[in-house]
């Protein structure tokens, strides 16, 4: 089983440790944000320097709840969906 890592995004100061974190501690690394707003550099001459495949959480801030969130990370990490509680989505909102 892999670890997960979740970083909110991908930045030209911590691609040494991303790389470093994947490769030595056997790790997933999402993303919450794949750019934003006004940010400096290119999200996709980064994503060239990485020894690993960034992915990015499908979740759109504000449309879905703590649960829904969190469950979403379970599925990620390959555990069975479902098990916190109440969402939004599981009650067919």
């Amino acid at each position: 089983m892999k670890n997960l890592y979740l970083g909110v995004a991908l930045a030209p100061y911590r691609l040494d440790y991303y790389n470093y974190i994947s490769e030595h501690m056997n790790c997933d690394i999402h993303f919450q944000l794949k750019g934003f707003e006004g940010q400096l550099f290119s999200t996709e001459e980064l994503e060239k320097k990485c020894t690993f495949t960034p992915k990015y959480l499908k979740i759109t801030p504000g449309e879905r709840s703590y649960y829904d969130y969190a469950n979403y990370l379970y599925s990620i990490n390959g555990r069975p969906s479902g098990g916190l509680g109440p969402s939004k989505v599981d009650k067919g909102k």
